[in-house]
């Protein structure tokens, strides 16, 4: 059983490093040291742009993060400028613009360290007309 576990753990890391954030229901891909990641609901949604937000805390490595975005949760392929957090943790957040006018949109924060490279949750929103 042990076995099964590690060699389940390791295929989630793989997928986590490979295709970034997804809506599957593995969310935890973290590894020892790595940042801890949350997305957050998005705020300040308008017809073409939205304040997308996060939680990352670094977990004692100087980290940077970002945001993940697209149309279809099946491909998030947009990405904010990387923002450095350094070494510390807090509510996190990025403005995007250009956005398609009532239209859903997917997004998730990102963030990476010495350590590792973790994903939060996918969210959503839609933008007004």
């Amino acid at each position: 059983m042990g076995k099964n576990i590690f060699l389940l753990f390791i295929s989630m890391i793989l997928i986590s490093f490979f295709i970034g954030c997804t809506t599957s229901d593995v969310k935890d891909t973290r590894t020892s040291g790595s940042p801890l990641v949350q997305t957050n609901s998005a705020k300040n949604v308008g017809n073409n742009h939205s304040t997308l937000v996060g939680y990352v805390d670094a977990n004692g490595f100087n980290t940077t993060y970002w945001f993940e975005y697209g149309t279809t949760s099946t491909d998030i392929t947009s990405m904010t400028a990387s923002q450095s957090i350094e070494l510390g943790n807090g509510n996190v957040d990025a403005v995007i613009t250009g956005l398609t006018p009532n239209t859903q949109h997917f997004f998730c924060t990102a963030a990476q360290n010495s350590q590792g490279k973790t994903y939060g949750a996918v969210n959503s929103f839609i933008t007004g007309q």
